[in-house]
């Protein structure tokens, strides 16, 4: 599995150069190498999510950009729309162009309506959660990163905790931020649990927290 997963780095790295080469001159190829580095990712996120959702998230980034071009913007669901057919790789892409059409009342209203056409994708719980947290609906926003979690499809236990923490819940922080940490996780997590263990009066556990985030 790990000589397979190193396999596909090359192939994802190359897939990223080609795009950006051919972006101008032939749009038709950089679209197709596109699509083909999404399946690729797809195949070693699913298997080593871990080291593979840079490639995978990178690639749906990339893709969407591409489709919401203004030259394209009008067919950049249904294009999504006929690649889901066939691969589910694309759930991913399609979650975020319908995250970036139309007011923010018409991107809640689409998603929730491929949530119940797709429940098992999480990039639709992940896509509508944050729009949820812009609109300051904190505690839809944190329902939605549950599923998330439940899905398995990526790791959003720092995510979730932020959340806990402003809505003042610190012992759920604690535990996410824990989590996060087993993760691997480490970046700034130490310091926010710190910040939760403060307010709960665990002062010690604090201070210990502090300091692991100094030695990184």
């Amino acid at each position: 599995y790990t000589s397979h997963f190193h396999w596909h780095i090359p192939k994802l790295w190359w897939a990223s150069d080609a795009h950006r080469s051919l972006m101008g001159e032939n749009p038709d190829e950089s679209e197709w190498i596109l699509q083909e580095a999404i399946k690729t990712s797809y195949v070693s996120f699913k298997e080593f999510p871990s080291r593979a959702w840079h490639f995978y998230h990178r690639f749906n980034g990339l893709y969407s950009k591409f489709l919401l071009q203004p030259i394209r913007r009008d067919e950049a669901v249904a294009r999504v729309d006929a690649l889901i057919q066939s691969d589910p790789a694309f759930h991913s892409v399609r979650a975020i162009v319908l995250g970036d059409l139309g007011d923010t009342k018409t991107r809640l209203q689409n998603l929730s309506k491929s949530i119940q056409q797709y429940p098992i994708f999480g990039e639709y719980y992940y896509v509508r959660s944050q729009m949820h947290e812009d609109k300051g609906d904190l505690e839809s926003a944190l329902a939605d990163l549950n599923h998330v979690l439940e899905l398995k499809y990526r790791d959003v236990s720092r995510e979730r905790a932020d959340l806990a923490f402003t809505l003042k819940r610190f012992e759920q922080a604690v535990a996410d931020y824990t989590m996060a940490l087993d993760k691997g996780r480490a970046d700034y997590t130490y310091k926010r649990r710190a910040a939760a263990y403060f307010e709960l009066g665990q002062h010690a556990e604090s201070m210990a927290d502090l300091n692991h985030d100094i030695d990184l």
